[in-house]
């Protein structure tokens, strides 16, 4: 059984945060994403009517997510309905090469439902304008700019399936459609208690100065074109704030080289490791090994390494560079801990190159990382 992560390892972590929502047992979110869904149905931004899906032909259940397994027909990688690990493009039960249900290992088979769908061709130009002023990194461009050479894709925003907040006649609302509502929402009512409507949601939204999305590359389909295209269905102006947005995106992180896996048991559980690890420490390491350009694999002894490496830092004893560059490597650290140039990998590498020759200035930069006030 996986034990669910909490506040206290959040706290362990040294993470903070102003806003934290419990989905689960949180009725009033529950009803927003309703309403607001609804709201955009009634709106017209999102339309409701016979969609092509795909069923299971064994048992005929709805296929999406991961009721199905196939390879990408972009990268042809592994994948699952929604988005491929491989290169972030969306996929679905149709597009899937050797598509198989997980339920029954069987193909799927055509099945039309009525369901509300977000057709993202009928937000390309405002989704252009976005992504024009939008700090992204060049790997996400080039995905934004295969997907418009192919067509942007109809999404689905609910299905009938057995998971998920529950929304018309018999449909549970899609999790990232879901996730993309939250987004809008969640900000909102943390900024005005009495938000109810997507007007209320988009005055809220007024502010906001500035949004930064920290994600892996498999979700970079719906942080980069999904949730910003209901946003702006919503209402929201092309910039959806008033001062920048940005994504920092992730490449996968292994251990040991294969992928984490809780049903494996092949993963570090944070409450066991921060029990017998310094967070700054930990924290420091992930952000020096973070897989920022490409993926990147922790193992038990390059932690230990850099564990004695950090330390020796924090102590003014581990070799750098010359007082006279020191500076210069301090400087580009700093700069590389602000979220539009952010890379948390070369601040830490300047700092302990520094370490040695201005100890107090490296020892707060690494702070910073390490979460110490």
């Amino acid at each position: 059984m996986v034990t669910p992560i909490t506040t206290a390892e959040f706290a362990a972590a040294r993470i903070r945060y102003d806003l934290m929502l419990r989905p689960m047992t949180d009725t009033g979110y529950q009803d927003a994403v309703r309403r607001l869904l609804s709201e955009l149905v009634e709106a017209k931004a999102v339309e409701v009517g016979p969609f092509a899906l795909s069923g299971c032909g064994g048992c005929g259940r709805v296929l999406h997510h991961a009721r199905v397994c196939g390879l990408c027909p972009t990268c042809g990688a592994g994948a699952a309905g929604g988005t491929c690990e491989g290169c972030g493009g969306f996929c679905t039960a149709a597009t899937l090469r050797r598509a198989r249900s997980t339920c029954c290992d069987a193909e799927p088979v055509p099945v039309e439902h009525t369901v509300p769908v977000l057709r993202l061709e009928e937000h390309r130009d405002r989704l252009c304008e976005f992504w024009s002023r939008a700090v992204l990194p060049p790997r996400l461009r080039a995905l934004i700019a295969a997907m418009l050479d192919a067509g942007l894709p109809d999404v689905p925003l609910a299905y009938p399936t057995d998971w998920g907040i529950a929304w018309g006649d018999g449909l549970r609302v899609d999790v990232w459609a879901e996730m993309a509502l939250a987004n809008l929402y969640a900000p909102a009512r943390h900024l005005d208690p009495g938000v109810r409507t997507l007007a209320d949601c988009v005055r809220a939204w007024r502010g906001i100065t500035e949004q930064w999305l920290f994600l892996g590359i498999d979700n970079a389909f719906y942080y980069a074109v999904l949730i910003p295209a209901l946003h702006l269905a919503a209402g929201l102006p092309a910039g959806l704030t008033t001062g920048p947005t940005g994504l920092v995106v992730n490449e996968f992180y292994r251990l040991t080289g294969s992928k984490f896996s809780t049903s494996r048991q092949h993963a570090i559980w944070a409450h066991e490791f921060l029990a017998t690890e310094d967070a700054g420490a930990v924290r420091a390491f992930v952000s020096w090994d973070r897989p920022d350009r490409y993926e990147s694999d922790f193992t038990p002894t390059a932690f230990a390494a850099f564990r004695e490496m950090f330390a020796q830092a924090l102590d003014g004893r581990l070799p750098g560079v010359p007082a006279a560059l020191a500076d210069l490597e301090l400087q580009r650290a700093m700069d590389a801990l602000r979220p539009a140039t952010f890379d948390s990998a070369v601040a830490v590498r300047c700092a302990l190159a520094a370490a040695q020759a201005r100890p107090d200035r490296a020892r707060a930069v690494l702070g910073l990382v390490a979460g110490v006030d």
